[in-house]
């Protein structure tokens, strides 16, 4: 009789202990329930891509099942991000987010989401955007020096177009300066600083990884950063902020993985958790020397303040832009 009374008790803890076992984890036991995807709004070969393929690549060690990169390109992100939307709650798409997608294209044109609509998992770097000069081809070596040759001449500037976070700095210090100023189209930050190079444009911004070469070897100087602080990462060179030359003007660029709103918070930790375990590695830690990435993995709080903050300065940028047309 006292056998039977065991095995009852034993057969009575079996789904508690089970029930036990499935929230150990910290997160719904059936998520990820399949393989994992990110969805990345750019061309692949770009950092984002990279840096993408490298989380996706630790999808069986630290996600509990595979994952995969699909690139969907055009408009700057917004064909992506206007997809994304027919994703549902919980959903096993994950996709790159940036702060040009959300903050500043919307200032320039009308996009069917909103930043409402998705949820922050973790954040993935901040980009300094640092403004370059050749002084060999036009004598500018300063912002001071850039503001003096605008008051005699049209200064010819690299951009990615209307809607990217170079086109807004850089419209924004010609307005704050009162000089004229016409951009060049191109199609990357890499392209306009090679322009930059060879004399075809007189200034552009991009981000340290695209000018250091040339710097290196004398073909450009960096005369200030779009950045809350001076940007130390060049041999030989302190480069002030544009708020220190006279110009209040803090807008470094920031990317960050998302998902859809209504996801239980759970699964957006899980996630958050897995991904801060690939940055963590000495594998990706390689990478982001290699690629120059100012880290900036911040939860999803923290994201939302932060992109705030930012809509905040580049609206305020965009109507003394537009006010002086």
């Amino acid at each position: 009789m006292k056998l039977v009374k065991n095995l009852l008790f034993v057969f009575l803890m079996i789904p508690l202990i089970l029930v036990g076992c499935s929230n150990s984890g910290g997160k719904d036991s059936e998520y990820p329930s399949k393989s994992l995807k990110i969805t990345v709004p750019y061309a692949a070969g770009g950092l984002n891509d990279i840096v993408s393929r490298k989380v996706a690549s630790y999808g069986d060690e630290f996600f509990g099942t595979s994952m995969a990169v699909t690139n969907l390109t055009g408009g700057g992100g917004t064909t992506a991000a206007t997809e994304y939307l027919k994703e549902e709650a919980n959903t096993h798409n994950l996709m790159l987010g940036s702060q040009s997608i959300f903050v500043t294209i919307p200032l320039e044109q009308d996009v069917q989401y909103t930043f409402d609509e998705f949820e922050p998992i973790i954040g993935i770097d901040n980009v300094q955007f640092v403004l370059y000069t050749n002084p060999e081809k036009t004598g500018i070596d300063s912002i001071e020096s850039l503001i003096e040759y605008g008051k005699e001449n049209t200064i010819k500037f690299g951009t990615e177009g209307p809607g990217s976070d170079p086109h807004l700095i850089q419209t924004g210090l010609f307005a704050m300066a009162e000089v004229d100023a016409e951009p060049v189209v191109y199609g990357g930050g890499g392209e306009s600083v090679t322009n930059v190079v060879s004399g075809n444009i007189d200034v552009a911004a991009g981000p340290p990884a695209v000018g250091k070469e040339f710097i290196t070897d004398g073909s450009l100087v960096p005369i200030a950063v779009a950045g809350p602080e001076p940007y130390v990462g060049f041999d030989g060179f302190t480069v002030p902020t544009l708020t220190e030359e006279g110009y209040a003007i803090d807008y470094s660029g920031f990317n960050f993985f998302v998902i859809k709103k209504g996801t239980d918070e759970e699964n957006i930790q899980y996630l958050h958790d897995a991904i801060k375990k690939v940055y963590e590695t000495d594998d990706f830690k390689e990478l982001e020397s290699n690629l120059e990435i100012d880290l900036m993995p911040i939860g999803p709080d923290e994201i939302k303040e932060h992109i705030k903050n930012q809509q905040a300065q580049a609206e305020e940028l965009y109507e003394l832009v537009e006010s002086l047309k």
